[in-house]
């Protein structure tokens, strides 16, 4: 038998709390519902933490819902990298514009006397609803499509700015992944393969 209290509409939705990762159990600091794990347990992701439901003197069941700070030992593993060139675009003077009527519902290509050559290419589009006297409009749309040719400027990163790169990058995201975690150990790798700087970093943190 539970025992569940009248529902209120300012509630949150009652649910229990589960693991979001492998772990062993360093605290549990239950707020509302009942813990089910102790310190020094193993727990797989998913597995229940806290529950939403509490047993009254009587032995009863009831839903209260579960509020808690967990604190639990976990191996995370982070991971950066890019290549050691990056590609510049070095706009050329040829473009092509090239215009659609679009008239109830069918679209018309209007002729267009140049060739898009073997290339790079951006392609910016805008469509256009003709007014007379800037005020009525026809019923029909035009669109027009700008392509503008680029040459792809490649710009090669020496081995230690690549290594400079994805270290900033693994710090930041680090950062943004644990917060004010407590990091108790933290292993790093840097390697360089095929042209691509790597940094892999196995932190275990609570």
């Amino acid at each position: 038998e539970s025992e569940i209290p009248p529902p209120r509409e300012d509630m949150a939705p009652i649910s229990n709390i589960v693991a979001k990762r492998d772990g062993i159990i360093e605290r549990v600091d239950s707020l509302k519902g009942q813990s089910v794990v102790e310190k020094g347990q193993i727990v797989s992701k998913g597995e229940l933490l806290v529950s939403a439901v509490i047993k009254t003197r009587k032995e009863k069941e009831l839903l209260t819902g579960a509020r808690a700070n967990v604190f639990a030992r976990t191996q995370r593993v982070f991971k950066s990298g890019m290549a050691l060139c990056e590609y510049k675009k070095k706009y050329t003077e040829n473009f092509i514009n090239r215009y659609t009527v679009n008239i109830i519902g069918r679209s018309i290509p209007l002729p267009c006397f140049k060739s898009i050559k073997n290339g790079y290419f951006d392609c910016e589009s805008t469509v256009i609803t003709p007014k007379v006297f800037g005020l009525i409009e026809l019923p029909f749309t035009i669109k027009k499509e700008t392509f503008r040719e680029y040459e792809r400027e490649v710009i090669k990163i020496s081995q230690a700015e690549g290594k400079e790169k994805v270290e900033a990058r693994l710090s930041s995201l680090i950062e943004k992944e644990l917060g004010s975690a407590l990091i108790l150990d933290k292993k790093t790798e840097f390697k360089i393969a095929d042209g691509y700087a790597e940094i892999t970093c196995n932190i275990e943190c609570i």
